[in-house]
């Protein structure tokens, strides 16, 4: 198996998979989660509020990227 050091191809592979992951629940929640709730009858006001709290992962990623950085992980390497 190669590394993502020695392969280009791989490291690009992963990059967009990790992407991919990221953006999908984003997606999925703005879009079709509200969707969703409305089909259901959720007030639009609850539906916002839900959807608010969904994304607080978002909200705060800019917090705690740089507080995970600071950790170094030998077997991931850095």
């Amino acid at each position: 198996m190669t590394s993502l050091t020695e392969s280009k191809t791989a490291r690009i592979s992963t990059l967009c998979a990790l992407y991919f992951a990221q953006g999908f629940p984003w997606g999925f929640m703005t879009t079709a989660l509200v969707a969703y709730l409305a089909k259901q009858g959720l007030t639009v006001a609850d539906t916002g509020h839900l959807i608010a709290m969904a994304i607080l992962p978002w909200t705060f990623k800019l917090i705690w990227a740089p507080l995970i950085d600071s950790f170094n992980f030998p077997a991931m390497g850095r």
